[in-house]
């Protein structure tokens, strides 16, 4: 109806409306976490995210959701790997290619 929903309704209903949505065991919270995580995967800044949660300080935002996955820390690294090396030149641009450096 659009208003307010009584934590006791909502606590009496989550089983229904779980098993009617095909989510299995699963806790109310843990539908927040998702929120939070995918917002924050979709790049909102996080201090909107905090401000959409109610969390008191940023760094709980942060601590307790932000979680990069492996492609998301791959990127980075490979990011800060052309960054340092950029300007390097490689071993085989230096010695002609050779491996024994002469």
């Amino acid at each position: 109806m659009g208003g307010h929903v009584s934590p006791r309704t909502l606590a009496a209903q989550w089983h229904v409306i779980r098993t009617a949505a095909g989510l299995g065991q699963m806790r109310f919270h843990d539908l927040r976490h998702t929120a939070v995580s995918l917002l924050l995967a979709l790049g909102i800044p996080p201090h909107v995210v905090r401000e959409i949660v109610g969390h008191s300080d940023v760094k709980v935002t942060m601590t307790v959701y932000a979680h990069g996955n492996l492609d998301e820390k791959a990127a980075a690294l490979s990011r800060l790997s052309t960054t340092v090396t950029g300007g390097l030149r490689s071993r085989g641009e230096v010695d002609g290619g050779r491996a024994d450096g002469s």
